[in-house]
């Protein structure tokens, strides 16, 4: 028998052994009778149910990855797809497992391919042992049906471009996770990335751009008939594609295709920066008969109920200072510029409505004049989707916090880029709040829905880190009842999880298990070792060696004082299992060449960001400030510093201007560096000229320093002179090297 559960000497007393299935089945009924699966599996479909054998098809070729064994659909299976005569939700199933077999029912086509993904989770931990060997799979009976019916992701591929073949893979990883609405961010002030027949400058001129510090054009379109095989892709999957075309703001790409569109001066081209532009589409009747066009074509190729058009973050400024404009605003009657929006969305849902779609917009729609029919996703907080839902409107849970998975889900350079940190337990722990809401209101809140911008995210594996795992949270949320949803359970099945991923080749974050080292070098050639971990799973052990952990390695307690060079590999086991996230480093003394690493924070967080730089590397930074200081070290013997800089475009917020910035004209181009001691007020021990940002991609910067005896903390200020690309921080170290002179100051 190959384990199906995940440690079961660590699981929650109420778990289900050997039930690793996320999200949560919300009622398992363990029935102690176990199936054999025998050598070659056998899949038996109702004759002539086209759907069940299409679910078939899916199961066999997973199982067949899975066990290493062969698999078909025929007659007479132990593996029997069946419809369900007792009534069962759409979406619901029910699976039992028995000593005869194992049998999959369910009324819907949907919710029979939930059980068969079901069924695929319980025999996907340690398959890769079985290598077609005896599997046991534990004797149950699990009745399942969702929380919500939209249980969805939000996808940006207007900031960054993902090819079709990749967007496929996730919408298979989507559907693993019982996700079933891939809201597709396909317009924005960056892109233009839809093919458009009646319009095609749209995409001719909007779905590409020169990115900020980048020489050449970058981007994509995605072809009309590309969109058609990614839809009926993911309607086999049972995942609505839910289209959004952003309007009457983030225009800047398509107002630069069509310049008549728009309000005042036109954008020669899409943006290539990140932050709120003020370019609208006007609200004239010529331009709401084009964006009624694209709606069409648009409507043409997504079958989905719904259609989205934005509506967020429509800066008012054009409208106001155009007199045509003003002029509609008193013909129609209108308050002011956000009742001429509201006007502008009421004809766009009536349009839709006329088509048999509904019109779903960001939260800034919401106002006492938005039809009935017309659904709001609330992203500014779950209670802007309450207000929504207490006001008869349908509505879609999709706060920043947490569910905004372009923020990072650790503090580390591994952790890629990103804004602030939104731990994987964080996203476990979001509650829609719906128990405060009548019934009525509470019917109407749709589902939850993760969103996963792009202006950081540069690459299709940028994306999937930020997802994975966090996306398996968000499916649990908006799959198990609440009273099943439990984070200790969750954690338990998150190795197997991340397991899973590494098979299929998804580059998921370890980060919640992920081994931590912070180093405290408290006395010369000494330091203090602290290892940890986000989330505390196992037992974590540890060698000074270089050599291996194993299940008889050192237990770590407390933080451990080593003398330097030192070689570090810690590991956390479940009995004799090693989990993801080891850590293995050597850490140098001051006397190496390459110095003793030392791990800065940043002054300040005016502008915070972990951003990629050119060279690949991420790096934390206060765009405004980039200021670094480090905790009090023992700089006995200390002579100098090293230093690796890296340029960044100063593209992150385009409203802010030079004058938000200190700029320092005095200095050359490259800037300079700072050092003082003792805090950013402290005495400055050096000064440096540096390289132009904009002509090297990075630097190498060897700081001399004073004599210093005892434990002090250090200070580094980067200064510019001008706007554009700028300096920042990737690593830190202190040298003990030969004393040497910093060249003339700036």
């Amino acid at each position: 028998m190959i384990g199906l559960c995940l440690g079961l000497s660590t699981l929650p007393a109420r778990a289900e052994p050997g039930i690793a299935i996320t999200p949560r089945p919300a009622q398992v009924r363990p029935t102690g009778e176990d199936f054999h699966l025998p050598p070659t599996l056998v899949l038996s479909v109702p004759e002539g149910d086209v759907p069940a054998r299409a679910t078939a098809a899916y199961l066999r070729d997973i199982l067949r990855d899975q066990l290493h064994r062969p698999v078909r659909i025929g007659t007479g299976g132990v593996i029997r797809l069946e419809r369900a005569s007792e009534p069962l939700p759409e979406e619901g199933y029910r699976l039992t497992v028995t000593p005869q077999g194992i049998t999959l029912r369910a009324w819907g086509d949907a919710g029979l391919f939930y059980a068969a993904v079901s069924l695929s989770q319980m025999l996907e931990p340690g398959a890769d042992d079985a290598k077609g060997g005896e599997v046991t799979v534990p004797g149950v009976e699990i009745t399942d049906a969702p929380r919500f019916g939209w249980r969805g992701v939000m996808l940006d591929s207007a900031r960054h471009y993902q090819s079709p073949a990749w967007i496929r893979r996730f919408i298979d990883e989507m559907a693993r996770h019982k996700l079933n609405v891939l809201h597709w961010h396909l317009t924005d002030d960056q892109a233009w990335r839809l093919e458009i027949h009646r319009y095609p400058r749209f995409a001719q001129v909007g779905g590409w751009r020169v990115e900020a510090g980048e020489p050449h054009p970058s981007g994509g379109i995605y072809t009309q008939a590309q969109v058609r095989a990614l839809v009926a892709h993911a309607a086999a999957r049972h995942v609505t594609i839910v289209p959004e075309i952003e309007m009457p703001g983030h225009a800047t790409a398509a107002l630069a295709a069509y310049p008549a569109l728009g309000t005042g001066p036109a954008p020669a081209v899409p943006a290539s920066g990140w932050g709120i532009y003020p370019n609208l589409f006007s609200p004239r009747p010529e331009t709401l008969k084009v964006l009624e066009d694209v709606l069409d074509e648009v409507m043409d190729l997504f079958p989905s109920r719904f259609i989205h058009v934005g509506g967020d973050e429509a800066v008012k400024d054009a409208w106001k200072a155009s007199p045509e404009v003003q002029a509609q605003i008193r013909s129609l009657g209108l308050k002011d510029e956000t009742a001429l929006q509201a006007w502008m969305v009421r004809q766009l849902a009536a349009h839709l409505e006329a088509h048999g779609r509904r019109l779903i917009g960001w939260d800034e729609i919401l106002n006492d004049d938005l039809p009935a029919s017309a659904a709001v996703m609330a992203w500014h907080g779950a209670g802007a989707g309450r207000t929504a839902a207490r006001a008869g409107h349908d509505a879609v849970l999709s706060p920043v916090l947490p569910y905004y998975l372009d923020y990072r889900q650790g503090d580390t350079p591994q952790d890629g880029p990103g804004r602030g940190v939104f731990p994987l337990k964080l996203v476990y722990g979001f509650d829609p709040g719906t128990a405060e809401l009548a019934p009525d209101a509470a019917a109407h809140v749709l589902g939850l829905q993760a969103n996963i911008w792009t202006e950081l995210l540069r690459s299709e594996g940028r994306v999937e880190y930020a997802a994975f795992p966090r996306l398996a949270a968000v499916a649990e949320g908006a799959w198990t009842p609440a009273d099943r949803r439990d984070w200790a359970d969750f954690l338990n099945r998150l190795p197997g999880l991340l397991e899973g991923y590494a098979r299929r080749g998804v580059r998921a974050s370890d980060s919640a298990l992920r081994l931590r080292l912070n180093v405290d070098p408290e006395v010369p050639g000494r330091a203090v070792l602290a290892l940890s971990t986000q989330e505390r799973l196992g037992t974590l052990r540890y060698t000074l060696d270089g050599t291996p952990p194993g299940p008889g390695a050192r237990a770590y307690g407390l933080p451990i004082e080593a003398a330097l060079p030192v070689h570090v590999r810690a590991a956390n086991f479940l009995g004799d299992r090693v989990l993801p996230g080891a850590l293995d480093v050597v850490i140098p003394s001051p006397a190496d060449p390459e110095g003793l690493p030392l791990s800065p924070t940043l002054c300040t967080s005016g502008l915070a960001l972990s951003l990629e730089s050119g060279t690949g590397d991420v790096v934390r930074v206060d765009a405004r400030n980039p200021c670094w200081q480090t905790r009090p070290a023992a700089l006995d013997g200390i002579t100098g510093l090293r230093l690796r800089l890296v340029s960044l475009p100063y593209n992150v917020e385009a409203r802010v201007d030079a004058a938000a910035l200190a700029l320092d004209p005095t200095l050359g181009p490259g800037g300079g560096l700072e050092v003082h001691l003792d805090g950013c007020d402290g005495a400055v021990v050096a000064r440096l000229a540096l390289d132009d940002p904009s002509r090297v991609a990075q630097q190498a910067v060897r700081v001399a320093l004073p004599p210093v005896t005892g434990r002090h903390g250090l200070c580094l200020q980067l200064r510019r002179s001008r706007p554009g690309p700028f300096w920042a921080l990737d690593t830190l170290s202190l040298t003990a090297l030969a004393p040497m002179k910093n060249p003339p100051a700036p």
